[in-house]
């Protein structure tokens, strides 16, 4: 078992309600801090050219589960709220949350490859769809990939024919010019920190854009060889609204297994 702390994270994204912002939002933002003593960083060289890029294309991840918990706090242009944030991982094949205040649950949630199911305790509601929908729901198409890639703190896509620029002791990788709807870029530090990453969403035929700002920080040791970033910021924005979220996350226990399941209550209607 092992266990990080974060210190600060924040988010912002359109249109959504406070709980399913937190509940299907959350795991992409963390930050994490304690009183305990935090582990060394692990040191190292980086890949370079091509060894890199296929590193970053099929990354190793340092365990094949991940779950962490800590408090949770989100702000909007008219919202203000906190919590408790319980989240779970498997590498692709589910992602799982719980909130909860003041002790009491609030609501959870269950995101897969291929579908969404989330419920909501103040408002008896529920949400029951397919991944593709994942952009009605919280204003972002994201695909489990980059959510994945996101709770782990790595890049989210790279491509063969991205660009690898050396900037001093860190590495750039940009995405391919020619691909006009979406672009994006990485700041990475050897041994493969991901200090910062950028990432600018056009929809085909709509007005309306996504960017996603994500910055990292405080890296320690999670496995021999690899590292977690432990003060996080991310800032999600499209035309139609914006939400912060500060997370700080007390425990992160590697390879474990949890039940995921979620059963919705007959009372419940859809959101």
């Amino acid at each position: 078992m092992n266990f990080v702390h974060i210190r600060r994270m924040f988010y912002s994204f359109s249109g959504i309600s406070w709980f399913w912002g937190v509940a299907l939002f959350s795991l992409l933002l963390l930050s994490a801090c304690s009183s305990t003593r935090l582990p060394d960083k692990v040191e190292g060289e980086m890949e370079e050219g091509a060894a890199l890029k296929r590193l970053l294309m099929e990354p190793d991840f340092p365990s094949n589960t991940i779950g962490y918990s800590g408090r949770v706090k989100l702000n909007s242009r008219d919202l203000n709220v906190s919590g408790t944030l319980h989240l779970f991982m498997e590498n692709e094949k589910v992602c799982w949350l719980r909130l909860s205040k003041f002790g009491f649950e609030v609501g959870r949630a269950r995101i897969t490859p291929d579908s969404v199911i989330a419920i909501n305790k103040l408002q008896n509601t529920y949400i029951q769809s397919a991944i593709e929908d994942l952009s009605e729901i919280i204003g972002s198409d994201l695909s489990f990939r980059e959510i994945q890639h996101l709770v782990w703190g790595i890049p989210m896509r790279v491509n063969r024919k991205d660009k690898i620029i050396p900037k001093g002791e860190n590495i750039l990788v940009v995405s391919d010019p020619k691909s006009v709807q979406l672009q994006y870029s990485y700041l990475l530090r050897p041994p493969l920190d991901m200090l910062k990453a950028e990432l600018y969403r056009e929809n085909a035929g709509m007005s309306e854009a996504q960017e996603l700002k994500v910055d990292q920080s405080d890296f320690h040791k999670i496995t021999d060889i690899n590292n977690f970033p432990y003060l996080r910021q991310y800032s999600f924005s499209s035309p139609r609204d914006q939400l912060e979220i500060e997370l700080n996350i007390s425990t992160i226990e590697l390879d474990e297994s949890k039940n995921t399941d979620i059963r919705i209550p007959a009372h419940y209607t859809p959101y």
